[in-house]
């Protein structure tokens, strides 16, 4: 324990041998926790240390005669020495916090930052609330896009198409990886008349998720107004696929048969 405490001091115990004489029995290590003070006599030098452990706790004097001190270092006499962990402590200090610090972004980026949406049926004043809150978190945080399509949803909402545009542009497209908001990007483009603008939104939201019914009716409904008829009757099947039964799935089947018969 002498390294890392920087010194270890041992009692020389004694017994008597043969003969009636006395003669080392052992040199016992005192522990360095249960060191009370040292003692110095009127030079400065040391006199002896003060032991208090287990089991009765009870002060205990050594004389320096029955002492061996192994220390790492001997400056002003010093009995502790200098422990060699000493030198590791600041880069110990550092490494600690840096893990601490990493580990709350770390959690902090898991856990995200929270975000209101307006219930179905909001009024134009809870989205300007809504507004408020989302840039209040783009003030902490101006990278964050699910805060940028989320003000974009606002005035999609509130029926400002253009800009909606405007927020829905401040994301990159291939970041968009969330089937609903390419959706309302391409609704507000299509909104717009912009319709080949649209198109790629609604592509993209169904080629993240198949089944994504409103996705893939606009689609539909896009090309059909672009006079793409072969692509509008693709995109109208698939959506029977998942859904054939609906009122909206009766409306897709008129269209299909008006479809075929301009197509022929």
């Amino acid at each position: 324990t002498m390294l890392p405490f920087g010194y270890a001091p041992f009692e020389i115990v004694y017994e008597r041998a043969e003969g009636g004489g006395l003669r080392w029995r052992k040199f016992a290590i005192r522990g360095q926790d249960t060191l009370y003070k040292w003692n110095f006599d009127a030079n400065g030098g040391i006199a002896g240390l003060v032991q208090q452990g287990s089991p009765t706790y009870a002060l205990i004097d050594i004389p320096i005669e029955k002492l061996v001190i192994y220390r790492t270092r001997v400056e002003k006499n010093n009995p502790e020495g200098r422990s060699i962990l000493r030198t590791a402590w600041l880069p110990y200090f550092y490494a600690k916090n840096l893990m601490q610090i990493e580990a709350i972004g770390i959690e902090r980026d898991l856990a995200g930052l929270p975000v209101i949406r307006p219930p179905m049926g909001a009024s134009d004043d809870d989205y300007d609330k809504a507004e408020e809150s989302y840039m209040k978190i783009l003030e902490q945080d101006p990278e964050n896009n699910e805060a940028k399509m989320l003000i974009g949803n606002c005035y999609t909402n509130r029926g400002d198409n253009e800009k909606a545009l405007e927020w829905y542009n401040k994301i990159e497209f291939e970041e968009i990886d969330n089937p609903t908001v390419l959706f309302n990007i391409g609704s507000s483009f299509y909104n717009l008349s912009q319709y080949q603008e649209a198109l790629k939104y609604y592509k993209r939201s169904v080629e993240i998720k198949e089944d994504f019914l409103d996705g893939l009716y606009q689609l539909g409904l896009t090309h059909l107004t672009l006079s793409n008829f072969n692509e509008a009757i693709v995109a109208f099947e698939q959506y029977l696929k998942h859904d054939s039964d609906s009122q909206r799935a009766s409306q897709v089947k008129g269209f299909i048969e008006y479809l075929k018969r301009r197509i022929v």
